[in-house]
């Protein structure tokens, strides 16, 4: 028996420079989007890096921007894509230890 819920999907992007978040109805049509972008940081020659915490704010605002007023158990499936190889190194508990180590960054 199908539901009368009207179901969503959710797919998030994180980008280089922004976080991406769009939200589709279940026929794949696009209900909504939202970004947020970030500046990356450059403390020295060949060094990227950016705060863990800025993809994490960028993503959760992105989200909750795009699904404006639907409801968490409205959303069926989730999908995250990511570009380039960002490394965020983190302790026992799931706390980062450092800044990550942005794909841009060039090996000394």
């Amino acid at each position: 028996m199908k539901s009368d819920n009207v179901m969503y999907l959710l797919g998030i992007d994180v980008g280089t420079t922004s976080v991406k978040a769009a939200i589709f109805n279940e026929e794949g049509k696009k209900v909504s989007e939202a970004s947020r972008e970030y500046s990356l940081e450059m403390p020295g020659q060949d060094r990227v890096e950016l705060n863990p915490q800025v993809y994490w704010l960028s993503c959760v605002l992105a989200v909750k921007e795009a699904a404006g007023r639907i409801k968490r158990e409205e959303i069926t499936a989730l999908s995250i894509s990511s570009q380039g190889e960002t490394l965020i190194v983190l302790d026992e508990e799931g706390n980062p230890l450092r800044k990550a180590i942005v794909w841009l960054d060039k090996p000394a």
